[in-house]
């Protein structure tokens, strides 16, 4: 019937990522079947990929009230609502993943970057190290807990956060001028001066 041929054209533009005619298409099943949740799920996947974030977030909360422990939808929702810089709120999204799955890491790492946006400092540190303890080489969960710890006022704990994320390579160049300022405040100046050469030096050869 109509509602399958929508299901399926819905289906096959997701995968061709046209995800205006995806949305369009799994609207029509949604509209003949408001509670099937795999149709709401497939809805707001599309939204989220015609960066309609507003709209994303509506399907999204309208699926997970048929499917309310799923954690792929609550991190969707989480991330559309850090699009939308309603950081609060996606933080909460994304504490309903981890208390789900403690073991997903970008859940925690999701948690720790609105912590952060909040200025929780002591719930980003939090956050962020249960990301860490999941996967110790993450540069960016690295760089935001120094940050975090930073403004948590232990600078001691930000140093070593930071020294690690340069060490494994792809820190930014600001993970690098936090990391020389707490340097300068410690009247560690060497290794402040040293990592600022370091840094203009790198530029340079980018530059080059």
């Amino acid at each position: 019937d109509d509602v399958d041929a929508y299901r399926a054209l819905g289906q096959a533009a997701q995968r061709e990522g046209l995800h205006e005619e995806a949305a369009s298409a799994w609207r029509k099943v949604v509209s003949a079947n408001p509670s099937e949740a795999k149709a709401q799920a497939a809805l707001s996947r599309a939204l989220l990929g015609t960066g309609d974030d507003r709209a994303a977030v509506g399907a999204l909360n309208e699926a997970l009230q048929h499917q309310p422990t799923d954690t792929e939808l609550h991190l969707a929702l989480g991330q559309a609502l850090v699009r939308l810089s309603r950081h609060e709120e996606a933080a909460t999204s994304f504490q309903t993943v981890t208390a789900l799955d403690e073991s997903n890491a970008e859940a925690w790492l999701a948690l720790g970057a609105s912590q952060v946006e909040n200025a929780a400092w002591d719930d980003a540190v939090q956050a962020l190290e249960a990301c860490l303890a999941l996967d110790a080489q993450r540069v960016d969960a690295l760089a935001l807990l120094g940050k975090a710890r930073m403004r948590a006022g232990n600078a001691e704990a930000a140093i070593t956060s930071l020294e690690k994320a340069i060490a494994l390579d792809g820190a930014s160049c600001q993970t690098h001028v936090q990391l020389g300022e707490l340097y300068l405040d410690a009247a560690r100046f060497s290794e402040a001066l040293g990592l600022f050469e370091a840094l203009k030096r790198d530029g340079q050869e980018g530059a080059a």
